[in-house]
């Protein structure tokens, strides 16, 4: 079976955004319902906020207090317009046999209550989560991201008050557990664990995995060409040389990052913020991975290095299908677009469509699906004109 490109647009898209100043603004809110697998709603699951794209930090509320009732229903009022992500928290509360839910984005409006479901599933694997002195990791300090060697899968287990983290609605495979730092400082995650999982209905307990203190740091600055910070968040990702680990940071608003590493050779790269909510990058970069060296030693060490980001003014657009002509589902399949230089971008099909930023320029486009068994087609090369306008 072949996947199928129904169109595909280049244009050049110019926006104008007017922000209110200087006004109130009326609360809003988020309601819905934790569920399981088939819809049941459970009772007595807390539910963690995060102000932005992404369970980063402390939650908006801490220590978490609301709680799905016995309908499985949760509100959280009061909130300012923008936006959080949620994740229903099952913990101990839960008796150990669900999972947390996948993190959630939704944009809170002035006045406005939206609704978003969260849904928990039976788990797979756990784990403990340990700090460097040993003790355990408290809520939301901490999670396991839980993925396969081909990223077709990526699951992430934030811990609860027990360092206790879980991760569910897997299917039999061989994957990898790579620990992540939520809002703990100076610490390294060990090299990545492997399971293999028999079936759906199969527990791996992991027992406890430990953080090592970081004594290898690593500061990245992301600029522009005119040496201002990008805009929005810049995925910083360390790929340890000969291994499956990879460590991943966020800039700030000034294009800052730090990534704590072991010792060995790393390649570091600048990706864009494929996060839930994240804004699409008008930046491109296409430059091989940057290599560091830390020494295999208990010596520390601080690196820096800087990236510089290309403008992405231009907006290339389309929409794909299967094989039978039906939508693929959301953040399945991913298009790139690069130039035989490697500059350009990347994005996830949503709703059937993709927009993905780029300089202009003479550009291939590649398609992901993430399946054995449908293809992708083979496209010719395209021209992004560095004019306004549209071409179809």
């Amino acid at each position: 079976m072949r996947l199928t490109i129904v169109r595909l647009f280049l244009a050049v898209v110019l926006c104008l955004v007017l922000l209110p100043g200087g006004s109130a603004f009326a609360a809003g809110g988020v309601s819905g319902k934790v569920v399981d697998d088939g819809g049941a709603g459970i009772a007595n699951i807390p539910i963690l906020i995060w102000q932005g794209t992404a369970p980063s930090g402390r939650p908006y509320e801490w220590p978490p207090t609301t709680k799905s009732g016995t309908d499985g229903s949760y509100s959280y009022a009061d909130l300012p317009a923008g936006q959080y992500t949620l994740v229903a928290n099952a913990g101990p509360a839960a008796n150990a046999i669900y999972t947390s839910s996948d993190p959630v984005t939704v944009t809170v409006g002035e006045g406005q209550t939206v609704t978003q479901n969260l849904t928990i599933s039976f788990v797979n694997v756990k784990g403990r989560i340990l700090k460097p002195d040993g003790t355990a990791a408290g809520q939301g300090e901490a999670g396991a991201l839980v993925y396969t060697a081909d990223r077709a899968v990526n699951k992430f287990g934030i811990c609860d008050a027990n360092g206790v983290f879980k991760v569910g609605g897997l299917s039999p495979n061989i994957y990898y557990v790579q620990l992540q730092s939520v809002d703990l400082t100076n610490v390294v995650a060990p090299d990545p664990t492997i399971f293999r999982l028999t079936s759906a209905t199969e527990v791996i307990d992991l027992g406890d995995l430990k953080f090592d203190a970081s004594i290898k740091h690593l500061d990245v600055t992301v600029r522009r060409s005119d040496n201002t910070p990008p805009g929005g968040a810049v995925m910083v990702n360390a790929h340890k040389h000969g291994a499956a680990t990879n460590i991943n940071a966020f800039t700030d608003a000034q294009g800052q990052a730090r990534l704590e590493l072991r010792p060995g050779d790393w390649e570091v790269m600048v990706l864009r913020d494929m996060r839930p909510g994240a804004a699409e990058p008008d930046w491109a970069y296409g430059k091989p991975p940057v290599v560091i060296y830390f020494a295999d030693n208990q010596i520390e060490e601080t690196k820096s290095i800087s990236f510089t980001v290309t403008a992405a003014p231009h907006t290339v657009t389309g929409a794909v299908k299967n094989p039978d002509g039906t939508t693929p589902a959301d953040n399945t399949v991913f298009v790139v677009i690069h130039n035989q230089e490697g500059l350009g971008n990347n994005g996830p099909v949503q709703g059937g469509r993709f927009s993905i930023r780029v300089p202009g320029g003479s550009y291939l486009l590649g398609i992901h699906t993430g399946s054995a068994t449908v293809g992708a087609p083979r496209l010719n090369p395209f021209i992004v004109p560095d004019t306004v306008g549209t071409t179809d």
